[in-house]
């Protein structure tokens, strides 16, 4: 036997039902329009509420903006459906205002995701909020995600400064802060794509550097991986014996690098593919011909800056090479969504590719070629220069379709193998433009549909008798 549960309705005192502390909601908004509704006609809907901690009071589950708006309309009391089932079960509660406010689609994103995290923290599977909410799972742990975000990104989320998918690409970041710092600096920027391509590498570089360490450790070599380490290990090695070191570098890893307190390795402009191996070295032993890493005496630190060197050009260079590549990456990935998703302008796109490659076609057309293609037009070049007749053709073919570009672009390209098919020549079965001019035969008949003439058809039998010779 099954049966219904069924709740206490009450008329309840407005200032006897309290905020709850969880309420999913943060801010109530304008509440104008509701406050003139109550005045005229009353709380047309319950409120649900649950008994409160305290006597004669109550904490509201649904109806925050309505009791905020019967207190303004100087009601002194709301109907409402008391839940005591909820009574000491804070998830249930929070799934109830979330549910009520889904429904009404009351919550911004933010308030979504706090609400999501709130239950996961109490215990929540993800399965059951998705149940009780009709979210995806997958959207459940997504919006979750938005609780750990720092505030000023909440902020841009509900003013829509910035939209859901840059915040949670951010916080993918969150465990390099560096990069997560770096990277919120750009989000709602026309360069987010290309930083988040360049956090994406960046990470990569820094696992592989941690992998490439990790390794070297392992054969006890010294990893030094930053300008600032090679620095104070010099300084620490220098202070122990007594005497002024020198970095030297080393054109390749030294045979007595493991174990060696002398040599280090480094990752030149924290490339984890280029290594420098460094040796210590005191100044009697060092040789002038040898480069040094690092000079004996630091430089005074002045407000100007100093002079470029070669190896500031060599870096600066690297950069922008890696620049470029990052950007080129950010490219191609948008240009092949174009290609593969479409979307709503891809008619515009493909109109667009189709009159520029026509352009581009008809710079290497002339003579009787381009005469042919105005004809299909209707214009007569005789009395025109060969720019004009182009400048024609392309005004005329602006208020063509898609299907009727991509077959005149097909007419141009096939200009000259059309061109030959006006003389003899274009119907021998010898000559180099012979696989040319069968394959536009083809196309002319089997494509477009032309039915041929007699003297098309005999010139077409003579080659059918060729080829039979042939075999």
């Amino acid at each position: 036997m099954t049966g219904t549960t069924t709740h206490k309705r009450e008329t309840i005192r407005v200032t006897a039902i309290l905020a709850h502390p969880k309420n999913p909601r943060r801010k109530l908004g304008d509440l104008s329009e509701l406050t003139a509704s109550i005045k005229a006609q009353g709380v047309l809907q319950d409120l649900v509420v649950m008994p409160g901690g305290l006597k004669d009071t109550y904490i509201a589950i649904a109806g925050h903006r309505r009791q905020a708006a019967a207190k303004k309309a100087g009601l002194t009391e709301v109907p409402c459906v008391i839940r005591e089932d909820l009574v000491g079960d804070e998830a249930a509660q929070i799934q109830a205002m979330l549910s009520e406010n889904l429904q009404r689609s009351d919550l911004n994103v933010v308030e979504e995701g706090d609400a999501f995290q709130d239950l996961l923290d109490l215990g929540v599977k993800p399965a059951e909020i998705s149940k009780s909410t009709g979210r995806t799972q997958k959207l459940v742990k997504e919006r979750a995600k938005i609780a750990a975000a720092p505030e000023h990104l909440r902020s841009k989320l509900i003013a829509r400064e910035a939209t859901l998918d840059e915040v949670l690409t951010l916080q993918s970041f969150a465990k390099y802060p560096l990069i997560y710092e770096h990277l919120a600096e750009y989000i709602g920027t026309h360069n987010w794509a290309f930083k988040v391509q360049w956090a994406k590498d960046d990470v990569k570089r820094l696992q592989k550097i941690a992998k490439v360490t990790a390794e070297l450790i392992a054969e006890s070599i010294r990893v030094l991986p930053l300008p600032k380490d090679l620095a104070a290990y010099r300084l620490e090695r220098s202070h122990t014996l007594g005497v002024n070191l020198y970095w030297s570098n080393e054109p390749s890893r030294p045979d007595d690098a493991a174990g060696s307190q002398d040599v280090a390795t480094t990752f030149r402009h924290g490339n984890p593919d280029d290594l420098q191996w460094c040796r210590l070295l005191t100044e009697q032993d060092a040789d002038d011909d040898t480069p040094t890493a690092q000079p004996s005496k630091p430089k005074p630190v002045t407000d100007t800056p100093p002079a470029d060197t070669d190896e500031d050009a060599e870096k600066a260079a690297t950069q922008l090479a890696a620049d470029l590549a990052t950007a080129a990456k950010v490219r191609r990935d948008h240009l092949a969504k174009v290609l593969h998703d479409g979307g709503d302008n891809d008619h515009d796109i493909a109109t667009a590719c189709l009159r520029a490659t026509i352009d581009l076609a008809l710079v290497g057309v002339d003579g009787d070629e381009l005469d042919y293609v105005a004809e299909l037009f209707g214009i007569d070049p005789a009395d025109q220069t060969a720019d004009d007749t182009e400048r024609a053709i392309l005004d005329r073919a602006q208020k063509f379709n898609l299907p009727q570009l991509a077959i005149l672009l097909r007419l141009i390209e096939q200009a000259p193998a059309e061109r030959l098919l006006a003389t003899p020549y274009g119907w021998t079965p010898t000559g180099y433009s012979r696989r040319d001019q069968d394959t536009w035969r083809a196309e002319v008949g089997n494509v477009f549909g032309h039915e041929w003439s007699d003297v098309e058809l005999d010139m077409l039998h003579r080659i059918e008798i060729h080829d039979g010779d042939e075999e």
